[in-house]
């Protein structure tokens, strides 16, 4: 009889054992879905930059430094440019595009010595995205803020391939930041069939940014299913 008695505490101490055993892994278990919710809620952002080549818009002057700090400032979740110009004919041209720039900084250690190591760790992660920033911003420096030898403005074929980049499956889950550094006037080569902008539908997740654009522009009826943020001059890019 003692021995039953025996046993059966033995078996009983096991079964406690073994549900203790099981509790963490059931609690690392519904803990990994917060995990993916709160990465696909800081989604990669995608800057397509739409820059004036023609003599219309002498007055603007995009500069590699404000690119670099725009570029930076969405690179913790990830960041990637592209580009095109303004042109005469603005659809003949393969446009800018950069590697993507991701910043991956450690979590701040609850422990204090571990939180040093890890924040020299973190010092540089940042100064080389930062470097990378610099990089893509110099390169579309030299692609993209073109002298302005153009004498007509092909708006309406600019804005096509920049649709078209904003409508690949690749980036159907991205931010878009749309950035247009024109006046958004179509004046196209006298030798062309003018061709007139029409409206343009950039996906839902698309915000515009138009520098410049011409006060007789209707924004509105030019991007209807967005809302416009308008800036005087391409600096003001750091202050959003």
């Amino acid at each position: 009889m003692l021995s039953n008695l025996i046993t059966m505490k033995n078996i009983l101490v096991l079964v406690l054992i073994a549900v203790c055993l099981a509790i963490p892994k059931a609690c690392r278990q519904t803990q990994a879905p917060a995990v993916a919710d709160t990465l696909i809620s800081q989604p990669s952002t995608l800057i397509i930059l739409v820059n004036d080549n023609t003599r219309s818009d002498t007055f603007l002057h995009p500069d590699a430094s404000t690119l670099e700090r725009l570029l930076f400032r969405y690179a913790p979740c990830g960041v990637q440019l592209l580009g095109c110009c303004v042109q005469t004919d603005s659809y003949r041209q393969e446009g800018f595009f950069s590697h993507p720039i991701k910043l991956d900084t450690l979590p701040r250690h609850r422990n204090p010595v571990i939180r040093r190591s890890e924040a020299a760790v973190n010092r540089q992660r940042m100064a080389d995205a930062l470097g990378q920033c610099r990089q893509t911003a110099l390169k579309a420096q030299t692609e993209l803020f073109q002298p302005k030898t153009h004498g007509r403005s092909d708006v309406a074929n600019a804005l096509r391939w920049t649709n078209q980049v904003a409508h690949m499956p690749a980036y159907e889950h991205w931010q878009i930041i749309v950035v247009l550094v024109s006046d958004l006037k179509q004046d196209a080569d006298e030798n062309r069939l003018f061709e007139p902008i029409r409206p343009v539908r950039f996906p839902a997740n698309t915000r515009i940014i138009s520098i410049g654009a011409d006060p007789a522009i209707d924004l509105s009826g030019l991007f209807p299913e967005q809302d416009v943020t308008e800036l005087p001059n391409f600096q003001l890019l750091s202050t959003l």
